[in-house]
């Protein structure tokens, strides 16, 4: 099928987790090339795309939000630490009714988090909707840590070769 420039807008950078190709992000969407969940690989345009989609790195220390950077242009500084408190207070409550086993392991994992990881959202007069945290945090071109591997060649290449995800093509059945 393929996916062009015109339909993903610019290629603004890759997330990575171990040992796996990256997650390329344009402005328009993402394309996913290697994930557990089969139906989750390919391209995921942007549902409701300007102006309340919100792209944020988070540095957690803890558990604990240490520092943000903004990548949309749409939010505070203070509404996206509120937003990413929220959004981790409701995946802890999830953890909770969703783990009867070893709860006490998954809660302590899940508090002493320390990382940077990307998380994507859609702003609706505050209202979190559709929280999606990334594997790792966004790498940028201009980033110290860029890898030229996975440049704008690399990742419009990648694009044109994609087929729209599994779940998406659900999503867009029902």
């Amino acid at each position: 099928m393929g996916f062009t420039k015109e339909e993903s807008g610019e290629y603004i950078g890759y997330t990575q987790g171990s040992g796996q190709p990256p997650t390329l992000y344009f402005e328009n969407g993402r394309l996913t090339q290697e994930h557990p969940h089969a139906d989750n690989v390919g391209w995921h345009p942007l549902r409701n795309r300007q102006p309340n989609h919100v792209r944020i790195n988070a540095t957690l220390e803890l558990g604990e939000v240490r520092e943000l950077v903004v990548i949309s242009d749409n939010l505070s500084y203070e509404e996206a630490e509120n937003a990413i408190k929220s959004i981790r207070s409701k995946r802890r409550e999830n953890i909770v009714k969703k783990n009867k086993k070893n709860l006490e392991e998954k809660l302590r994992k899940f508090d002493s988090e320390s990382r940077i990881r990307l998380y994507e959202f859609l702003d609706e007069d505050g209202t979190i909707r559709k929280p999606h945290p990334s594997r790792g945090h966004l790498v940028r071109p201009l980033d110290d840590d860029f890898n030229d591997a996975y440049n704008e060649d690399y990742a419009f290449e990648q694009l044109s070769n994609a087929n729209l995800a599994e779940n998406e093509i659900r999503r867009m059945n029902n």
